[in-house]
């Protein structure tokens, strides 16, 4: 006859050898009938091109060819020179911002955007977030910078020393330009876009390449702080998708920046 002791023993142990088996069961039975958990959804490559990039004028340039700017050149004009080459474009990979925006306002990340201060310029040179969201202007260059909101929100005058930063979130939407007050010809301008869902520069090409849930989107250019050209609806099926029809950011040639707005 079994001791009552170790009888008793055996009778507690039953049940949660019991627990176990079913709970392993539960977790072996899914792989064993071939389902598998829900997987997570993936973003989709949607692949564009832009066009009327050549009427954004680029705003310092112009600043400076202005005979109101009293500024001198010694570049002597040339007959061989085309008028096309001669225009004053703006450098899209820095300056164009292609946005998507989405149908509802975007939660900010608490990672800043970075804004580069590097050879006399700032890369890139229009920046769109959401609402909320911080902006880190970093100092690459060798000698000290004095950057500034011209409209006064929040980003006063303050030197900026090289390899230092400063950080700053703008108060709400709009455009806000940050100006250099050692260097007129730094210009820059930050879009508080509280739908701004991704944004990227174009390549040299005018090409451009957005990874976006699926969902509607309107596609956006952004130039010198201002939207330009024409939005483009697009439909985000979860695959990749090629746009047939191009972004335009800009009409004619010459235009000043925002007249497609």
């Amino acid at each position: 006859m079994m001791p009552r002791a170790h009888l008793s023993r055996s009778a507690c142990a039953a049940p949660r050898v019991l627990r176990v088996a079913v709970l392993l069961s539960a977790l072996l039975l899914p792989a064993a009938s071939g389902a598998q958990p829900p997987a997570p959804a993936q973003k989709a490559t949607v692949k564009g091109q832009i066009k009327g990039g050549e009427a954004l004028l680029n705003p310092v340039w112009r600043e400076a060819s202005s005979t109101e700017s009293h500024r001198y050149t010694f570049r002597a004009p040339s007959a061989t020179v085309s008028e096309d080459a001669k225009r004053l474009t703006g450098f899209l990979p820095r300056e164009l911002a292609i946005v998507a925006l989405g149908p509802e306002k975007v939660a900010p990340t608490k990672t800043p955007v970075v804004v580069t201060l590097s050879g006399g310029r700032t890369t890139p040179a229009t920046v769109v977030v959401p609402e909320g969201q911080p902006v880190q202007i970093e100092n690459h260059d060798p000698f000290v910078h004095r950057i500034y909101d011209s409209a006064d929100k929040g980003l006063g005058k303050a030197d900026l020393e090289p390899t230092r930063s400063r950080t700053w979130t703008p108060p709400g939407p709009g455009s806000y330009e940050l100006r250099d007050d050692y260097f007129p010809s730094v210009r820059s301008w930050i879009v508080v876009e509280p739908k701004a869902v991704a944004v990227v520069a174009p390549s040299l090409k005018g090409e451009f390449a957005l990874e976006l849930d699926a969902g509607k989107y309107t596609l956006r250019g952004y130039y010198a702080g201002q939207a330009v050209g024409a939005p483009l609806p697009v439909d985000v099926t979860g695959a990749p998708l090629t746009l047939q029809a191009p972004l335009v950011v800009g009409e004619g040639k010459g235009k000043e920046a925002g007249k497609g707005r």
